[in-house]
């Protein structure tokens, strides 16, 4: 039990950052497109926010997939 809480605040202190850079990264390039849409759209700009937020939320936790986004790897 101990040996595994150790591993896993090592693994999750030492990928968070890059996690955080690759997340913060993948917001800039998701946030013009569905400000966009909406725009397109003839909706208020911040119903494309919403949106954008929501099915983020929502593909993340219905997503089977066991790999998604992440940073590089450290040197």
């Amino acid at each position: 039990m101990d040996t595994s809480i150790r591993r896993w605040k090592f693994y999750g202190l030492s990928f968070f950052k890059h996690d955080f850079r690759a997340s913060i990264t993948v917001f800039f390039v998701a946030l013009p497109l569905c400000l966009g849409i909406a725009l397109a759209s003839n909706t208020p700009v911040y119903s494309g926010l919403i949106a954008g937020i929501v099915g983020g939320i929502v593909v993340t936790a219905f997503s089977k997939s066991p790999l998604s986004v992440s940073g590089p790897l450290p040197d």
